[in-house]
This record gives C-alpha cells, sequence and structure tokens, in this order.
C-alpha cells in the first residue's frame, strides 16, 4: 500500500551517471522526507478516529437523555392537562397552574436542547470520518502524482543521455553507441537486396549468409532505451 509504506527500493536505475555516495544522500534525504509525511498522516488520522469515537460515545450518553427528558416533558404535559382541568374547575390557584407551565416550558427547552446538541455531535462524528477518508483520497493522489512524475523525469533523463551518447559516437552506420554505465546493447540486422520479398528487407543474424549486391543494415537499441520509450 503505498501510503502506509515505511520503506521503499533504494537502488538507483540502470545507467545511473551519479555516485554512489550522491545516490545514498538523495535516498536517504527521501527517506527522512517519507517518514515524516507519514508520521503527520497517522497522526491526524489518528486523532479523527479519536473524535469520531468520542462523538459515538457522547450520541450514545445524549440518546439516553433524550429519552429521559422527552418522557420528563410528557409527565409535565399530563400535570398540566389535569392542573388546567381543576383550575377552570375552581380548585386550583392562578399560581399553581403558573408553576406547572413554566416546568412544561424547561422541560421542553431542556428537550431541545438535547436534540440540537444530538444532532451537532452527530455531524461531528459524520465530519471526522469524511475528514479522514478525505485525508487517504489526498494521500493516495499525492504518491500517485509524485510516482507518475518522477517516471516521465527518469524516462526524460534517459532520452537524454541516449541523445548525448549517440552524440559522441563515431560516424558510420556499423558504429556501435557509447553506452552509458550498466546498459547493454542487442544489434537488429536486416539484410536488402535481390528482388522480389527479398528486397523489402529480412531479420538476419552474426550466421546469415550474405550474397553479392545485399545491403547490410545494423541498428543497437538498449534495455534503457526501451524502458524510456515505454
Amino acid at each position: 500500500d503505498l501510503q502506509t509504506k515505511e520503506k521503499f527500493d533504494r537502488q538507483p536505475p540502470q545507467g545511473s551517471p551519479l555516485s554512489n555516495a550522491l545516490i545514498s544522500a538523495v535516498a536517504q534525504a527521501e527517506a527522512e522526507g517519507l517518514k515524516i509525511s507519514l508520521n503527520n498522516f497517522q497522526q491526524e488520522q489518528s486523532y479523527l478516529d479519536k473524535t469520531a469515537k468520542d462523538a459515538e460515545a457522547q450520541v450514545e450518553v445524549l440518546l439516553k437523555r433524550e429519552q429521559t427528558e422527552a418522557a420528563a416533558v410528557k409527565q409535565d404535559e399530563d400535570d398540566l392537562a389535569r392542573v388546567t382541568k381543576s383550575f377552570e374547575s375552581g380548585n386550583l390557584t392562578n399560581s399553581r397552574l403558573a408553576d406547572v407551565r413554566r416546568a412544561v416550558l424547561m422541560s421542553s427547552s431542556r428537550a431541545l436542547e438535547t436534540s440540537v446538541e444530538l444532532m451537532r455531535t452527530r455531524r461531528q462524528q459524520e465530519d471526522s470520518v469524511r475528514q479522514q477518508e478525505r485525508n487517504e483520497n489526498q494521500r493516495r493522489i499525492g504518491l500517485l502524482n509524485e510516482l507518475r512524475d518522477t517516471d516521465l523525469r527518469l524516462a526524460e533523463t534517459t532520452a537524454r543521455l541516449h541523445a548525448a551518447s549517440q552524440k559522441l559516437q563515431p560516424s558510420g552506420a556499423s558504429a556501435l553507441p557509447l553506452p552509458i554505465a550498466g546498459e547493454t546493447f542487442q544489434a537488429r540486422i536486416t539484410i536488402t537486396g535481390g528482388a522480389g520479398d527479398a528486397s523489402r528487407g529480412r531479420p538476419a543474424d552474426q550466421d546469415t549468409e550474405v550474397s553479392p549486391g545485399d545491403t547490410i543494415e545494423v541498428r543497437f537499441s538498449s534495455e534503457l532505451q526501451s524502458a524510456a520509450i515505454q
């Protein structure tokens, strides 16, 4: 997994002209940068994970409180209905009715506050989970972009090295290009001449018989060049 790897292959690309000391220094710097980046990512994800779990626990507490307060509101409303009926019958004073109404108002307000807090906590929990997913996606995209850019730079550098090598080679079709360190060449031989299909060119090797009037074409290619083209 690209997101959680702490180590990477420190071997230089085949044919790299850089010294081993420089390659080692660059690889060490990249390893330290990767370690710091991964540590920051993991800390952020751990914080968000803890926040989401705390919010989940708080949601459970608020749900229980919401049920309790809903029952209290129902009880106060029943009391208000009973007291109102008694007041209308002339059996209770106005102050008693006012007290019961205040009790209903207070219990309803507490229930409303709990509902609002419950909604806010659920939103916080959802935001934490979503932020975790967003962080994972952003890190994955960033690593893939870095990998793509590195591959492009490697291909471009390899192509430039080959261009410089070909400029330095002796003139002549049979001249072998100057190899880059660690590079191996393969020769492709084509013979053209004669009539019919033979005039179109046919592949050959060092053991192929050559007839008078044949033209021999030799092309050199290397593993590095093929990798750069791909």
